[in-house]
């Protein structure tokens, strides 16, 4: 079966202001019997708002942000706000095993300009773990740590892509 693919001119065209997408909507399966489903306006509207909440502490465009979540809901809000940003999103694993938490120390040190996103619980964990290896490190990168909020603002400035980006 042969399927038809719409070209678009850039990944703001593919995304914003798409009446055919209206009706879709993402499903996360948190459980045997748990989801949490999320429309395309819903989508939108929360990745919006998470760039205005990004840009207020700080990250704009070109910035790194590593992605520290374990909920797939968060996670995808989060890509989508870096996208609409022009923000390079750089997710690492959160995992529990020290290494885990190590890389975003390495990753941190290699960056340009890295911001940390993540949700309380993750970020409870990585405070735990920094706390005893390396206290000065953590609390040297406190001003450039962004949490997770449901109460937001909807970004006005949406970075036109390029193919640069």
């Amino acid at each position: 079966m042969h399927q038809h693919f719409i070209q678009f001119p850039d990944i703001h065209t593919a995304i914003l202001n798409r009446p055919d997408l209206t009706e879709r909507k993402i499903i996360f399966v948190k459980g045997i019997a748990e989801e949490d489903t999320l429309t395309h306006e819903q989508l939108i509207h929360a990745a919006k708002g998470l760039l205005g909440h990004f840009t207020h502490h700080g990250v704009k465009k070109g910035d790194e942000l590593l992605i520290q979540t374990d909920d797939n809901r968060k996670f995808v809000i989060a890509f989508l706000a870096c996208i609409l940003g022009g923000i390079i999103a750089v997710p690492l694993a959160t995992g529990t095993q020290d290494e885990h938490k190590q890389k975003i120390r390495n990753a941190w040190r290699i960056m340009k300009r890295p911001f940390l996103f993540a949700d309380n619980e993750s970020l409870s964990r990585l405070e735990q773990f920094f706390a005893g290896s390396d206290t000065q490190w953590w609390q040297g990168i406190q001003p450039y740590i962004v949490q997770w909020t449901t109460d937001i603002k909807p970004a006005n400035i949406i970075h036109p892509a390029s193919p640069h980006d």
